[in-house]
């Protein structure tokens, strides 16, 4: 099975330095030329497409599957939400500290187990990757799947699909209007990453 991971093109939060979340910002010109640039240069042939319900994602998800095939099914799976920051949401880190700053605090602490805004901890955010890598690992092997979605989820199903720590989360970067290539094979699944930001 081959999987495609995209994250999304540039928010106007994303370049005022804001958390999103869940909260439905949609892509900005920017962000539209990114996706728009990786459709031209990125021509592989999938099976599904997987997105998030949100804006930005679902914008992503629709220009990289075109007018290739038109028969190519775009899902919508809550499961590669972004992570959910709660009330910090549409926010700084530097507001969010100067108005919780108890919160920010307690958060920044335990970032593995803290519950910024009161929304999700990063822990639950991998708790939902691994109930999205489960479901990966159904699809028959020939299929070839395309998710589009955001930084942070994408990360962690990295983390699931990869075996690795916790702590690499803080290693991985995933570019906006970039492709990240696994292969899995076997069963259990077992994957390879092949390409990261491409």
């Amino acid at each position: 099975m081959k999987l495609y991971l995209a994250r999304h093109g540039q928010t106007e939060w994303n370049r005022l330095g804001y958390y999103s979340g869940q909260l439905d910002e949609p892509m900005n010109e920017t962000g539209r030329r990114q996706i728009e640039a990786l459709a031209r240069r990125w021509q592989e042939d999938v099976d599904q497409i997987w997105s998030s319900p949100l804006s930005r994602a679902v914008q992503t998800a629709e220009i990289l599957r075109g007018d290739r095939d038109a028969s190519v099914p775009l899902l919508l799976e809550p499961l590669l939400l972004e992570s959910d920051f709660g009330s910090w949401a549409g926010k700084s880190w530097t507001q969010i500290a100067e108005e919780d700053p108890v919160g920010w605090a307690a958060y920044c602490s335990d970032w593995k187990a803290g519950i910024p805004g009161g929304g999700e901890s990063f822990r639950q955010m991998l708790a939902r990757a691994s109930r999205l890598a489960g479901r990966l690992g159904q699809i028959p092997a020939e299929q070839r799947i395309l998710l589009t979605a955001h930084e942070g989820i994408l990360k962690a199903l990295l983390l699931v699909l990869l075996d690795l720590p916790e702590d690499a989360f803080w290693r991985l970067a995933l570019r906006q209007g970039a492709v990240t290539t696994l292969e899995g094979a076997g069963e259990p699944v077992y994957w390879v990453l092949q390409g990261l930001n491409g």
